[in-house]
């Protein structure tokens, strides 16, 4: 049992690693929606939020905590919700809606 919890602790660290390397390697480049210091806010609170999760694993995986587990499972359902309200919709699906009725 300990060599799952170890390789779930390892896996979940490694999720994080590549979340910090995607913001690290985000474009930041300033435009008329974005300036530089709301692109620079949001690099700082997106790193403070990798600790955050960082911090949560290690207490759920080291420290035995029941919380931070609720609050990691909580933290997965939220980011696939928003990946499946962010995804595009497939092309079968969209010109299957815009065809007309055919005639009876």
């Amino acid at each position: 049992m300990c060599q799952k919890r170890a390789l779930v602790e390892v896996l979940l660290y490694l999720s994080l690693t590549l979340d910090a390397l995607s913001v690290a390697f985000q474009d930041r480049t300033p435009s008329g929606e974005m300036t530089e210091q709301m692109i620079t806010v949001a690099t700082i609170m997106a790193a403070c939020l990798i600790l955050l999760l960082v911090y949560f694993v290690w207490l759920a995986a080291q420290r035995r905590k029941n919380w931070p587990r609720w609050a990691l499972a909580a933290a997965l359902v939220l980011s696939a919700i928003s990946l499946l309200q962010s995804s595009p919709r497939t092309a079968s699906s969209s010109t299957a809606r815009s065809r007309p009725c055919p005639a009876r």
